[in-house]
């Protein structure tokens, strides 16, 4: 006699399923009942995690002698424990057959999302967003048991623990595994609870774990319910945004309320990934006034602001590294005390974008004046690259690789603060050195502009009505972003079995590669996404192979530089 099913399809949740299911899996069963895109899935319920997991949790609470009320202490030292014990846990054989099952049906060629679906999650007191484990692409019954057994140790990660300590939250979780949409552009609804109220969309391309998490900066949209949507962005056009506007109408109804609601666009289908009750008021911008933020002050986006920081600040960057990093730089030039020629705040934000001050209040004290300046070429004609390349970059390597084996899961959230600091001050002290190189890079680009043949001098020489400037001759060098466009040309041009293998790969050598320092924009190693959008790029031949480029590009500085030196000697 075979044993009963233990899976709970994503149809049969019910509106009455959140003990079992939780409220996540319930809300979408509804709406996948009624009509709506929601990607097919299966949900672990409750039961089988009380049946797996609560042993665990028993079993070391009598090794650590916990019989009574516990400790903060006490808690942390429990949670680490049950956490580390449940990545390894067993599941029953026929679960596991269960999911593998389900892993083939449901995963159309680009795996399938295992995610959390807590019992006391999306409930309208609280959101519980971002606190439990979630796993895209999970492909093999392998890596979705694996990722099964990380939702439920999420449930004992020191965030989750303290969150749900102070609401008396039950320590239970289901788990959803589901379909993964593969999408172009992905994001967060608001919806609120009246119907002519105005609808916030926010969107990125790719997934949308980006946004919920506060790593990417969206493209943001308020849309009037009856009125045109507007032309779009570059991430949704009028077509998307009329869509998503209807959509979020739907929900609200169908669920009676305001309603945060997750979505993808998989191609030109909309898919439907969550919809939670609103636990604050809908974020509706004001309109841009680009005001001082100190009052008589004046601002320029010039130097790290206009070249490093070219779009608006996340808000954990703008209020961390940015205000660390500038005081930092200051201090190498204007030394750390408090210099009376130096305006403080040095650092400030006007609608996002990063400003730094330039009312110095020279003529007040020409004496200090004096020694600012000198102070002021004293570090940047000092050997700053030998002092960056000999003692601060192997420093920095060092301690970051150090941080970087930290098995964070166990460290308490004081203790992640502390990190944080250090991570701040290290970055800090490590581009205020490089922003005194900079200062080198930005000078000999100006003689070069002035060295460099004008358009008067081409003309008299008769040549190229368009003559050439000097940028030509500083295009086609070789650079590891250069390196990393190639290796992205060969996995595109390679066989589709090694792209996964080859993606790691070029994590491991490029991952760590920036073109904003904003470190709430992910990385390589931390989002693939941008990566696999510019490897479709070179296979659909929309980019041409990045040799040929470089190629060319060095070849015309060639001749750039030898009609130059002719104009010259003419």
């Amino acid at each position: 006699m075979s044993e009963p099913a233990r899976l709970v399809a994503l149809t049969d949740t019910g509106p009455d399923g959140t003990g079992r299911v939780g409220a996540k899996a319930a809300r979408l069963g509804v709406l996948l009942a009624e009509g709506f895109p929601v990607p097919p899935g299966v949900c672990v319920p409750t039961d089988v995690y009380d049946e797996v997991v609560g042993p665990v949790v028993e079993r070391t609470r009598r090794e650590l002698g916990l019989t009574g009320e516990e400790s903060p202490e006490d808690a942390e030292r429990l949670a680490a424990r049950v956490r580390a014990a449940v990545q390894d846990v067993e599941l029953p054989p026929a679960l596991a057959a269960e999911l593998a099952a389900a892993d083939a049906d449901l995963d159309a060629g680009h795996g399938v999302v295992v995610r959390s679906s807590g019992t006391a999650e999306d409930a309208e007191g609280a959101s519980w967003a971002g606190q439990y484990s979630t796993t895209l692409r999970a492909a093999g019954a392998e890596e979705v048991l694996a990722a099964v057994r990380d939702c439920w140790a999420s449930l004992w990660s020191p965030a989750a623990v303290a969150y749900r300590a102070g609401r008396e939250a039950p320590g239970r979780m289901a788990v959803l595994v589901q379909r993964m949409v593969e999408a172009r552009a992905a994001g967060v609804m608001f919806v609120p609870v009246a119907a002519d109220g105005t609808v916030v969309v926010e969107a990125v391309r790719g997934t949308g774990e980006r946004l919920v998490d506060g790593t990417a900066t969206p493209e943001h949209h308020e849309l009037v319910p009856g009125a045109p949507p507007g032309p779009g962005g570059p991430v949704l056009d009028a077509g998307d945004l009329a869509e998503l506007t209807a959509l979020g109408g739907r929900v609200r109804d169908a669920v009676v309320g305001g309603q945060d609601v997750e979505w993808a666009l998989e191609g030109r289908q909309l898919h439907l990934l969550q919809a939670r009750p609103i636990t604050a008021d809908i974020p509706v911008a004001r309109a841009g006034r680009w005001e001082s933020p100190v009052e008589g002050a004046a601002w320029a986006r010039t130097s790290i602001c206009d070249s490093w920081l070219p779009e608006p600040l996340s808000p954990l960057f703008a209020t961390t590294l940015f205000p660390a990093l500038v005081d930092r730089w200051t201090a190498n030039w204007a030394g750390a005390g408090d210099n009376p020629l130096v305006p403080r705040p040095m650092h400030g934000t006007v609608e996002g974008y990063a400003y730094l001050r330039i009312d110095f209040p020279l003529n007040r004290h020409p004496w200090l004046t004096v020694k600012l300046i000198h102070s002021f070429f004293r570090f940047h004609l000092s050997p700053v690259e030998r002092r960056w390349r000999v003692d601060l970059l192997p420093h920095h390597r060092c301690r970051v690789a150090e941080l970087s084996e930290l098995d964070l899961t166990a460290r308490s959230p004081a203790a992640l603060l502390e990190l944080v600091d250090e991570l701040t001050e290290l970055s800090a002290r490590y581009w205020a050195i490089i922003g005194g190189l900079a200062w080198y890079w930005s000078v000999g680009e100006w003689v070069l502009a002035r060295a460099f043949p004008d358009a008067r001098v081409w003309s008299m020489r008769g040549a190229d009505p368009d003559p050439p400037t000097y940028t030509s001759l500083l295009q086609g060098r070789d650079s590891l972003a250069h390196q990393a466009e190639c290796a992205l040309h060969d996995l595109a041009a390679g066989h589709p079995e090694d792209l996964e293998p080859g993606l790691q790969e070029y994590r491991r050598r490029f991952g760590h590669l920036i073109y904003h320092l904003d470190i709430a924009e992910p990385t390589p190693a931390e989002d693939l996404a941008a990566v696999r959008e510019a490897i479709g790029a070179y296979r659909d031949g929309l980019t041409g192979d990045p040799r040929e480029r470089r190629e060319g590009l060095e070849r015309r500085g060639r001749e750039v530089l030898g009609s130059a030196h002719r104009a010259l000697r003419q």
